[in-house]
């Protein structure tokens, strides 16, 4: 609960890669005038090469202390009650500066046994483009106590909720298999404190 009343539920994320070859955006703009970058796909071909797959995703500069690029409904986290249907909340987070911050599964073919992206790609405010990833094998993942990695709860009345996180929700990016884009928990969240 923040000093002003706003009751919060943190949680930490985890992207991951587990598909054939790396998961790699590039965003441009033309001037330091404009504010939001285009985001295009970058699909690396089996046989070598690569080719650009245009999306509708834009990314917006994030100056709430991750003071970088983010491209924006990557995922999408959602509450539910677990004795209702839909959503009941939404995250306030919806951008991600994705990098290779640790392994996850090396022994998965294509993975490197480094890092391949890192965080000095998401840019500055000056920057005209950037260069997200995820190399096969890795992950990127977000911290409970990072800015914006919440959802709003107040006023939600105690008792279980199902905590839902989609990559990929509007379908902006190609990949092989879609079927494990989400996640989710069984929680329970008492009518104060933690």
């Amino acid at each position: 609960t923040t000093a002003s009343g706003v009751r919060r539920l943190r949680f930490s994320t985890t992207l991951v890669n587990v598909g054939d070859g790396p998961f790699e955006t590039r965003a441009s703009r033309s001037s330091t005038s404009v504010t939001k970058m285009g985001v295009r796909q970058v699909v690396y071909l089996q046989g070598g090469g690569t080719r650009n797959h245009a999306t509708n995703a834009f990314a917006t500069y994030a100056g709430d202390g991750h003071d970088h690029w983010h491209v924006q409904e990557i995922a999408r986290y959602d509450l539910y009650r677990v004795t209702a249907g839909g959503s009941l909340a939404r995250d306030n987070k919806v951008g991600f500066c994705f990098f290779d911050t640790n392994a996850y599964d090396l022994s998965l073919a294509n993975a490197p046994s480094s890092r391949q992206y890192f965080q000095s790609s998401c840019g500055t405010t000056s920057s005209l483009s950037t260069k997200n990833g995820i190399s096969v094998g890795w992950s990127d993942i977000y911290p409970a106590n990072f800015a914006f990695q919440w959802i709003t709860i107040t006023g939600l009345p105690a008792g279980e909720y199902y905590l839902k996180m989609t990559v990929n929700p509007y379908g902006y990016f190609v990949e092989k298999v879609r079927s494990n884009n989400c996640t989710w928990a069984r929680i329970r969240i008492p009518a104060s404190g933690s």
